[in-house]
């Protein structure tokens, strides 16, 4: 929506952003342009948005639809919106991404940009009179594999999409919000009615963690029933087996001796590979790493080598967006040699249903010599049973209370939690019950993200809620007791971090920040 000579308009955007990938193809800008138009009607407003540049604007911008811009904090709105004006002289001004805050990189420490400089700016902005829309409003989740990476050099999302934002990750008001909403009322009529409470978080205390078996045990739990691997002479990429997100396996055979030290190489990995010799952890090798992309071994004929695959997360900006292909994208050599014949696994950890036999599970994994890795494994726990929440309603005849209507005769012990890994190491959390929750990446040991968000709706009241864990790299025991993972009622989202980059980055993301060095 934009209001321009005091009337509401409604605008769709086409592209978001389009100036800032490293094509310039307007035939594609015109054929989005006349899609929507042959939807839509030739009356509507179409839009694009880019970069406050005018190199963004040259190749995002295209007749016909009205060119808007994206920045953050500022001070001199007529700077700001100068690129927008050089390619629409008249016509609204619009923000269509004022950032109330930033994203987080893992191993880097966490963005925040403070409340009394946004709200300054956004004064500024609508005392100028443009249009604004707030990004992000409100914080997010990037459940399951849906975190994204920015690109160069290779940097993943964390699972929390917080940003600082006005409203948190859960949905909570904050000071921030507070401070916005005071501005936003010098210009516009706020609504009549109370700011709604915050949600109820809950504590749910430690439960115990037993190991279920490595990956290797439960691969035929890990994937769609029936589901073969695929034989190749040499490895393929995930996308090309169909495993668009997650993990996969790669599996070779050794069909020589190796008894003295080779250098395995693995050049092609995208992102992190954990590989094994007969499931004893060798390694990790890691992408666009020059010194943590190859490993020193030693074989026998007829062991096996694996190696397990994770997908950080796609690119999903700047010139890395193409070719974003993920797994094993080039050969991999021992010596000189390059190995042939292969077999390739999906590996889908929300797949996996506890049975019966899970707690009764004696194993443990395997450990690589120098102690630093197991084999990657799946840990199951079960929380306390959580009763049914009580019912409320909004009442529309006031719009300014919420009532009662019924009350269940149970206590209510059902809220938004925060599952914390502190004691483990990387890997992804699915909540199950009937149904399988993908709660996300946790990477404790990089940081700044250390609890996962888990929202009342992902956990079932009267019925058993598994905790599964796939880690990758640690768990905090070596025997069937002793690991456990804690639910509590406080976020942490900005934890120190231990990435290579993280001394790079300052903490504080404001004024005079380059927002489009990336997203």
């Amino acid at each position: 929506m934009i209001i321009y000579d005091d009337i509401l308009w409604s605008a769709f955007q086409i592209e978001n952003e389009y100036g800032s990938y490293f094509a310039c193809d307007y035939d594609y800008l015109r054929y989005l342009r006349e899609k929507a138009l042959a939807y839509l009607g030739q009356e509507v407003i179409l839009i694009t948005t880019d970069g406050s540049g005018d190199g963004y604007l040259k190749c995002g911008n295209l007749e016909g639809v009205y060119a808007t811009v994206d920045f953050g904090v500022t001070m001199d709105p007529k700077k700001a919106f100068q690129p927008q004006r050089d390619w629409e002289p008249k016509g609204p001004l619009v923000n269509s991404e004022f950032y109330t805050g930033w994203l987080d990189h893992w191993g880097f420490k966490h963005s925040t940009t403070g409340l009394d400089i946004v709200a300054k700016s956004l004064d500024v902005l609508l005392a100028y009179g443009a249009n604004i829309n707030m990004y992000m409003f409100e914080g997010g989740t990037n459940f399951g594999y849906w975190n994204g990476a920015n690109y160069p050099a290779f940097l993943p999302v964390p699972t929390s999409y917080d940003y600082d934002g006005p409203l948190t990750e859960a949905g909570d008001v904050t000071d921030k919000y507070l401070a916005l909403r005071q501005v936003i009322s010098k210009y516009v009529k706020t609504p009549p009615m109370p700011i709604p409470a915050n949600t109820p978080k809950m504590a749910y205390g430690k439960i115990e963690m037993k190991f279920a078996g490595t990956v290797q045990d439960l691969l035929d739990k890990l994937r769609k029933p029936n589901q073969k691997p695929v034989t190749a002479t040499y490895p393929v990429y995930m996308q090309a087996f169909g495993q668009y997100q997650g993990y996969a396996l790669y599996r070779h055979i050794f069909k020589q001796d190796y008894s003295t030290a080779q250098n395995l190489s693995v050049v092609g990995i995208r992102d992190r590979g954990y590989v094994m010799i007969d499931q004893v952890p060798a390694g990790l090798v890691i992408r666009e790493r020059i010194h943590n992309l190859s490993l020193s071994i030693t074989a026998k004929k007829g062991q096996t080598l694996d190696i397990l695959v994770e997908n950080q997360g796609h690119i999903n900006f700047g010139s890395g967006i193409n070719n974003n292909t993920k797994g094993i994208i080039h050969n991999v050599t021992i010596g000189t040699t390059i190995l042939t014949d292969w077999e390739m696994y999906p590996v889908s950890p929300e797949l996996y249903v506890p049975s019966a036999d899970t707690v009764k599970s004696t194993g443990t994994p395997y450990y690589s010599k120098d102690g630093r890795f197991m084999s990657p494994s799946i840990y199951v726990g079960q929380m306390p049973t959580l009763t049914d929440p009580q019912d409320t309603y909004l009442d529309p005849t006031t719009w300014s209370k919420v009532i009662n209507l019924h009350t269940r005769h149970t206590p209510n012990n059902s809220g938004d939690t925060y599952l914390d890994p502190t004691t483990w190491s990387n890997g992804q959390t699915i909540i199950r019950s009937n149904t399988a929750y993908n709660i996300g990446r946790y990477w404790p040991i990089a940081g700044p993200q250390i609890r996962l968000f888990v929202p009342k709706p992902y956990l079932a009241p009267n019925t058993v809620n598994n905790v599964i864990m796939f880690e990758l790299e640690m768990a905090p025991c070596k025997t069937q007791t002793g690991c456990t993972v804690e639910f509590k009622d406080k976020p942490l989202i900005n934890a120190t971090a231990h990435g290579p980059y993280h001394k790079y980055m300052s903490q504080e993301i404001g004024y005079k920040y380059n927002w489009h060095s990336f997203h």
